[in-house]
């Protein structure tokens, strides 16, 4: 695989992102506009990378890898078209398929169908590029008792409430 579009559009560092568990990018492009992809590549995938380095492995295809925390609820896609022009592709899964419990899910980064059980994302991929979808499970919004929103938070239900410390004396500042 040769050729600027390879590298301008990431589609080697997100091909490498997705298979090789830890990633190690070293030297700078003379293009400034592979040069530019990979530092964006970079931003995209700094905030995802547990998903990489932890997540499960998932194959869909030979161009179609998912990544999944199952403690999240959530997975990356990834698609690549190693073709010289653009395509779009269907790709039908179910959630089961990439270590997810079934239930309603948000989509970003593709259009997608619910039939049943079976998801369809419809991902236009460019020439020689890559494409990041991530699934989100949508969690149950549960009230408790005393009408505070109960449901699973990044913050966890330990921390719904944030009361003062108290200072030397026992009061609250």
């Amino acid at each position: 695989m040769q050729g600027p579009r390879l590298f301008s559009n990431a589609l080697v560092f997100w091909w490498c992102a997705s298979t090789i568990r830890h990633l190690g990018v070293g030297g700078k492009s003379t293009d400034s506009a592979v040069w530019a992809a990979h530092k964006n590549a970079m931003q995209t995938y700094l905030p995802l990378k547990r998903f990489y380095t932890q997540g499960a492995f998932y194959g869909l295809d030979e161009t179609v890898y998912a990544h999944t925390l199952p403690d999240l609820l959530e997975s990356t896609v990834n698609c690549f078209n190693l073709d010289a022009k653009p395509v779009e592709k269907q790709i039908r899964f179910r959630l089961a398929d990439i270590g997810l419990p079934a239930g309603k899910i948000d989509v970003e980064g593709a259009p997608f169908a619910v039939y049943g059980d079976e998801i369809t994302l419809t991902v236009l991929v460019p020439a020689k590029g890559h494409v990041l979808v991530r699934l989100r499970l949508q969690r149950k919004q549960q009230v408790s008792a005393d009408g505070d929103d109960a449901s699973a938070s990044s913050r966890g239900p330990w921390r719904r409430r944030r009361r003062p410390l108290p200072n030397s004396q026992g009061r609250a500042h």
